[in-house]
């Protein structure tokens, strides 16, 4: 009766020996394993030892390590080692359930309430500025209270909750790795609060910058500030400004178009216009029709001339008809004329009329008389 005292205490004691971290890879649970008959530890025994787990009270599954590991069959008898995968701690009770195919083996139930993932094991009133919490934020959902994060770093967890405030200069340039945000990672439902923004410094800077650029690129010179001879030469402003592109030979008083337009006004004022006709279209048509002609008439002796002699801003030489005048006639003419006279007479001329040097005047003073040859 004793004795099984002894291994009643000794098996409940074995059952919450172990701990398991939740959700975390690479972790073991150990078994003992007593020969009843023998009343002794049993050994050697691995490969007819078998486990089922529970998490959190569910149907249980066959363990994935088929069998346990026997830890050191002389220093630690009776002691089996299960391999637990991550997914079997994923729970916040683990029941492990081990049993042998060897008649009278007797093997321990391990019941294990997990602690959070990187829990420190030591206790938290030992805690120093060195040690490390770890928190799995996947299992902080609908906190009741705030938790404060002062001093935390915060790794790849994904934050759901509403952040009240950051301390000062917590984002920074240098605090923001390449590439942490990008247009990938902003959900297209973002939105920026434009009268929050406006009450901050933000648009402060950002009308600095602007004014700076404007101030830069003499944008300014448009309209604010005096221009000065800043315009670049041939610059599309310098080219709209001066013939030559060269903005500095601009002149207000001549070159501006206020300048161009009083000249034109005084030009306009002052003309002399009575010398002009005050006939509109009507008029002149009915004053060229009342000489003869008709526009009609006009445009056809005009398109015939235009006919007969082709372009005439062109033209380097005069068509004439048959009957047309030509040098040699005007010659023939002239002869004409000239024997006409001097065989013919004119009852009222008289030799004193007679114009000095002429032929008649040289034949009456007996002088010599040249006669021009004809020309052919």
């Amino acid at each position: 009766m004793k004795k099984i005292f002894v291994l009643l205490v000794v098996s409940l004691l074995a059952s919450f020996a172990s701990a398991l971290q939740k959700n975390v890879a690479s972790q073991k649970i150990g078994v003992y394993a007593h020969d009843t008959s023998a009343d002794t530890p049993k050994t050697g025994d691995a490969g007819n030892i078998t486990a089922y787990i529970w998490q959190d009270w569910t149907s249980g599954a066959a363990s994935n390590d088929t069998n346990p590991t026997e830890l050191d069959s002389t220093n630690a008898p009776g002691i089996y080692v299960f391999d637990v995968q991550q997914g079997e701690t994923n729970a916040d009770v683990v029941c492990l359930y081990a049993k042998s195919s060897t008649g009278n083996i007797q093997l321990d139930v391990v019941i294990v309430h997990t602690t959070p993932p990187n829990f420190p094991d030591t206790a938290l009133s030992t805690l120093t500025a060195s040690d490390n919490i770890g928190i799995n934020w996947g299992d902080v959902s609908n906190p009741t209270t705030s938790v404060g994060l002062s001093n935390t770093t915060i790794g790849t967890a994904t934050v759901t909750g509403t952040v009240n405030a950051l301390a000062n200069n917590v984002i920074t340039t240098a605090s923001i790795n390449d590439g942490a945000i990008t247009d990938a990672k902003v959900a297209n439902d973002v939105q920026v609060d434009v009268v929050t923004i406006e009450t901050g410094d933000a648009t402060d800077a950002i009308n600095t910058e602007a004014d700076n650029a404007v101030v830069t690129y003499k944008l300014d010179h448009l309209v604010y500030a005096a221009d000065g001879d800043d315009p670049a030469d041939n610059s599309i402003m310098a080219m709209l400004a001066a013939t030559g592109g060269d903005w500095s030979t601009f002149v207000k008083g001549d070159d501006s178009l206020q300048a161009q337009r009083d000249r034109g006004d005084a030009g306009w004022i002052t003309a002399d216009v009575s010398g002009l006709s005050t006939h509109d279209a009507a008029a002149v048509k009915t004053a060229i029709e009342a000489g003869g002609s008709t526009l009609a008439q006009i445009l056809a002796d005009s398109g015939e001339l235009q006919t007969n002699q082709g372009n005439w801003l062109t033209a380097t030489s005069v068509d004439l008809e048959d009957d047309a005048i030509t040098a040699a006639k005007i010659t023939d003419a002239a002869w004409h004329e000239l024997i006409e006279l001097l065989f013919d007479f004119d009852a009222t001329a008289t030799y004193a009329t007679a114009n000095a040097g002429s032929m008649v005047k040289q034949l009456g003073s007996n002088a010599t008389v040249t006669i021009p040859p004809r020309i052919e």
